[in-house]
């Protein structure tokens, strides 16, 4: 037992050190005096009230606690670790008066602890007392250059007066530092974030110091999960996400035998970071993952689900919503993701049947006339899409204003055009514009609308001259400025537009051929009409564009 309480003395007494660092190595235990017998009951007592100290701090009786550490340091005035330890509860209790004594003492029984000066500092500043922690932490610097509690006082003070030139000549000193510790640079990186948080330092000042003190972390190779943990923010939080990811990783590999719930965070910043680089096979790999862990929750099918969309997979996007309504069948959002993904992968009476089960389970709000809606135009009933659609705008002014945008009023206007109902079209069209001004699809489509039914004809010309200069390659566009331009007379003019949006769709359309035989019999051109009629028969068998054809022939 005294072989024991000796060693956990001497692992006590050599705790001292870890504010003082110094470029020399250890001594050999054989260079080392041999303690005497009363330096050894000395330190075995300042241990023993150590070890009570901390045993009455776990019981919650704070004040015995401090005393018992304030014995262990007069048994051991030389120690800096525990000085640091009894300031740092002095500073926590708000008694800097104690802290600032205490450290005093401990200073004249060990004038190179030069670490305590940037305690000393802290202590001096809790009292408000700026120039007398200013002197500390200048002397903390001086007598400890290689510790960074100094510098991150003298940076914070210099934050507090706004003065970023002093903050970053002090940051730039320590950066200059030959110091091998991974903290030291962890510590400076994190002084150099909170002058852009303190709004006193700006983005384009720190992030290149930021990075280097990092990598200058990042060369000692650190292991202890603190330090990988606030790496990992620090490169996140500065745009150096490579470096963000491979420290994530690290991170889940030291979690893997913890927690799931820490598992789970530290892979929700993997998903969110693969995103963002642009890796959407990790970040769902991430996502799977994160479903081992939590097989049950709803959010993670759902992103599994879309990741699945986006590779046009929807039968695995179709298993994962219907595993979560298995297990959820009252989550009603999964419903709708199902119904959508079904039309994207053209099964209509799929996204049918499942808006049935909505229709059994739920009272029909809002979202179901909408989907409602949109389903009904897809299958081209177009009245019943305008019912569904207007039953939705009545539903969505209570339950989800916000969802009444310039989106929904073109849906139902499209659906009121498709229903022939021109003037309600018109009217929900405009309300489109009106919410969202600048949309080009919309601005086309009532352009098209008009130019077709040879109505509002400059007004037509002009929105859709908008939405052209918003998307100067879309075919479809250019179609309707050259067909606005035709029927305004203005053929000739019309004619480069139609050639372009001929040579621009991907796909050859029956439509926009058409318009170009349109052009050229209106110039004269009738070998070139015949033959663009002629290719847009071979597409479509219109009896409309049959007898314009016809009516070229001698």
């Amino acid at each position: 037992m005294a072989a024991a309480l000796l060693a956990g003395c001497l692992l006590l007494s050599g705790c001292a050190t870890g504010w003082h660092r110094t470029s020399q190595p250890a001594a050999a235990a054989a260079d080392r005096p041999r303690l005497s017998d009363a330096e050894l009951d000395r330190l075995a007592d300042a241990y023993a009230h150590y070890a009570q100290g901390v045993m009455l701090e776990t019981r919650g009786e704070e004040e015995p606690a401090l005393e018992e550490y304030r014995q262990a340091l007069e048994a051991d005035p030389s120690n800096e670790l525990l000085a640091v330890q009894l300031a740092g509860r002095y500073l926590q209790k708000q008694q800097p008066d104690q802290a600032v004594n205490l450290l005093r003492e401990v200073l004249k029984a060990n004038p190179d602890a030069g670490g305590l000066y940037g305690w000393l500092g802290m202590a001096h500043q809790a009292a408000g007392r700026t120039n007398e922690a200013a002197r500390a932490f200048r002397e903390c610097t001086r007598r400890a250059p290689d510790v960074f509690i100094g510098y991150a006082g003298l940076a914070r003070m210099a934050y507090e007066a706004r003065d970023a030139k002093t903050a970053l000549d002090v940051l730039d000193k320590a950066a200059g530092r030959p110091v091998e510790d991974p903290r030291f640079w962890v510590s400076l990186a994190d002084t150099l974030a909170m002058g852009v948080r303190q709004k006193v330092l700006t983005n384009e000042q720190v992030r290149d110091r930021i990075k280097r003190a990092l990598d200058r972390a990042d060369a000692a190779n650190p292991d202890a999960p603190d330090l990988l943990q606030r790496m990992a923010e620090l490169y996140r939080a500065g745009g150096f996400l490579p470096e963000a990811i491979r420290y994530y990783e690290r991170l889940v590999g030291v979690a893997a035998t913890q927690s799931p719930g820490l598992q789970a965070l530290l892979r929700e910043q993997l998903y969110r970071l693969y995103l963002q680089t642009g890796d959407k096979e990790k970040a769902e790999a991430q996502l799977r993952a994160l479903l081992d862990l939590n097989p049950t929750n709803p959010q993670i099918r759902l992103l599994l689900a879309r990741a699945a969309v986006e590779r046009r997979d929807f039968p695995e996007a179709v298993r994962h919503l219907e595993q979560l309504l298995l297990v959820q069948p009252d989550f009603e959002p999964a419903y709708y993701e199902l119904i959508s993904v079904h039309l994207q992968a053209d099964q209509p009476d799929e996204a049918e049947a499942v808006l049935a089960r909505v229709r059994e389970r739920f009272k029909p709000g809002f979202q179901y006339e909408l989907t409602a809606g949109v389903l009904a135009m897809v299958r081209e009933q177009y009245a019943e899409a305008v019912r569904h659609l207007t039953r939705a705008e009545t539903l969505g002014r209570e339950e989800a204003p916000e969802r009444l945008d310039g989106r929904f009023y073109f849906q139902l206007g499209s659906a009121c055009e498709r229903a022939g109902d021109y003037e309600q079209a018109v009217r929900y069209l405009k309300r489109s514009l009106e919410l969202d001004p600048g949309n080009p699809v919309t601005l086309n489509y009532l352009g098209y609308m008009w130019a077709d039914r040879g109505e509002n004809l400059e007004e037509a010309l002009r929105l859709i001259q908008q939405a052209v200069e918003k998307d100067p390659d879309n075919p479809a566009y250019l179609d309707s400025l050259a067909w606005a331009l035709y029927k305004l007379g203005r053929a000739a003019e019309a004619l480069p537009h139609q050639l372009r949006a001929v040579v621009l769709q991907k796909e050859p359309d029956a439509t926009l051929l058409d318009h170009l035989g349109d052009i050229h019999a209106a110039l004269g051109h009738k070998d070139q009409a015949r033959d663009a009629y002629d290719r847009a028969l071979a597409i479509k068998d219109d009896p409309a564009i049959r007898r314009k054809r016809d009516a070229l022939d001698p």
